[in-house]
């Protein structure tokens, strides 16, 4: 830059060889020098300020740069996050793409500025070593942006992965989840029918008009034929040992172990007491009891 300077200096002090040399020549002369005084000022402040346009666009390229680096550091922190890039995953896309955009602004930017010093015909060291390392640094942000783009792509594939993974994970276990409700429910239906047992008890009228006792001739049958059994009553025989009939009288018509039950008589009324619940209910689930 400094040599650029000294240019400008010896075309000063030129001028000022030429303001001298005039006051001693004759008129002509004098005019000639002033014309040529005109056009080297005229030259001047077109050299400044195309150098002053240089200076502008590299302030601007360089100012770019600043936040090209601040943003790929902003982006890094984001992705390494505790959200990660799940949480930021349109920030950090739309942080990518506008460092992308400074990048190709600034490198066409000097690709206009190399073009106009050519044309220029100026050759000033300093400022084209400026442009190359303008043009070094902004190479240098260009790949690592690019390093970071393509190190986030392959994270948000494996989430991306994951995810799937997770999803597969929790269809499995949905559906496990279903299968053992399902194997709880058929036990638990398993379970209900292997310990369910019915229990009637009536007059023989009463039994008669449900089709539970009938007569063949002379003999009585007990549960033989279409017999009504929504009259029975359902129970848990793990847990009912004790029904009472609210008769004065009480026979069992099915047959069931005699050791295994007791009729007993409370204040007048029977109430059958099953005594041993396995026994008695090996032989039939179904309970059939006359009372009068």
């Amino acid at each position: 830059m400094k040599t650029f300077y000294y240019y400008l200096r010896s075309i000063a002090c030129f001028i000022m060889l030429a303001m001298v040399v005039s006051s001693c020549g004759n008129k002509a002369e004098k005019e000639r020098l002033q014309q040529e005084n005109d056009s080297l000022r005229v030259t001047q402040q077109q050299m400044e300020e195309q150098v002053n346009s240089y200076f502008a666009s590299m302030n601007e390229i360089s100012d770019n740069l600043q936040k090209v680096v601040a943003l790929g550091g902003y982006i890094s922190n984001q992705a390494q996050s505790p959200e990660g890039i799940k949480g930021n995953e349109d920030a950090i896309n739309e942080n990518l793409e506008l460092v992308a955009q400074i990048i190709e602004k600034s490198q066409n930017e000097i690709a206009q500025l190399k073009s106009r010093l050519k044309s220029s015909g100026m050759k000033v060291a300093e400022l084209e070593r400026t442009i190359e390392r303008l043009t070094s640094e902004l190479t240098k942000q260009s790949e690592q942006i690019e390093r970071m783009r393509v190190e986030l792509a392959a994270k948000d594939s494996l989430i991306g992965q994951q995810k799937v993974s997770i999803r597969s994970l929790e269809s499995n276990v949905a559906h496990l989840t279903s299968e053992a409700e399902e194997q709880k429910s058929a036990l638990a239906r398993q379970e209900e029918s292997m310990n369910s047992a019915w229990y009637v008890f009536g007059t023989s009228k009463e039994l008669k008009a449900e089709q539970i006792v009938t007569r063949d001739g002379i003999s009585k049958k007990v549960l033989e034929g279409d017999f009504n059994k929504d009259y029975f009553v359902k129970i848990d025989l793990r847990k009912v040992t004790q029904i009472p009939l609210y008769a004065k009288r009480a026979k069992l018509l099915t047959t069931h172990p005699s050791d295994s039950y007791l009729l007993e008589k409370q204040n007048g009324q029977y109430t059958l007491r099953i005594l041993d619940p396995t026994r008695f209910w090996s032989v039939t689930r179904y309970l059939v009891i006359q009372t009068n």
